[in-house]
């Protein structure tokens, strides 16, 4: 919409609400420049050839055809339905999706031989990742890290009145990350007929 003296208040008050809603214009003051130093800058942002692009958002949890069909390979309907129903339900719901995934984790562990008495945190030891090819020491930090979220927030969303998970994006990075040791837990289960 242009404005120009021509206009009557009504459209040049929507014009100014317009701009008021406009994220990229701050009520931030700065010193009054030269025209000078003004036409130099337009020159020097004028120069860059491409804009930098924001990254998509996600909408649903990553879905993983390698440990989707891993899990089709052991016949746990419980678990190939919790895997499809966590990769199918809209991110913005994270509380339910965080104690989705806890639940998958535990089940998958707990299928997979865990002892009833422990957390799949303890399952999953340092030992353990390093047999399965995750190395020692820092490198198993961020999968540790990914898993002592999942439990710490599943946890809470579950048993806690209030407290709740309502971060989506962390918690489609933390099942990204324990990916690979989800997909070569279910591979260490004997396959069901």
């Amino acid at each position: 919409m242009k404005i120009t003296s021509r206009n009557n208040r009504d459209q040049i008050d929507t014009y100014g609400r317009k701009l008021a809603r406009n994220p990229e214009i701050t009520d931030e003051r700065i010193e009054p420049l030269s025209l000078n130093t003004a036409a130099a800058a337009r020159v020097t942002r004028a120069k860059r050839k491409t804009q930098p692009k924001q990254p998509r958002k996600r909408i649903h949890l990553d879905y993983d055809k390698a440990l989707a069909t891993a899990l089709e390979g052991i016949g746990s309907r419980k678990l190939e339905s919790l895997y499809y129903s966590i990769c199918s339900i809209h991110i913005e719901h994270a509380p339910l999706l965080t104690i989705g995934v806890w639940a998958f984790v535990e089940s998958l562990t707990a299928l997979a031989g865990k002892n009833p008495d422990i957390d799949f945190l303890a399952y999953f030891s340092n030992q353990r990742l390093s047999n399965q090819g995750f190395g020692s020491g820092k490198a198993l930090g961020p999968i540790r890290d990914a898993l002592t979220r999942i439990q710490r927030n599943g946890n809470a969303t579950k048993h806690h009145e209030i407290s709740a998970s309502f971060d989506g994006e962390q918690l489609s990075n933390d099942l990204a990350t324990i990916t690979l040791l989800l997909i070569k837990t279910v591979e260490s289960i004997a396959p069901k007929k």
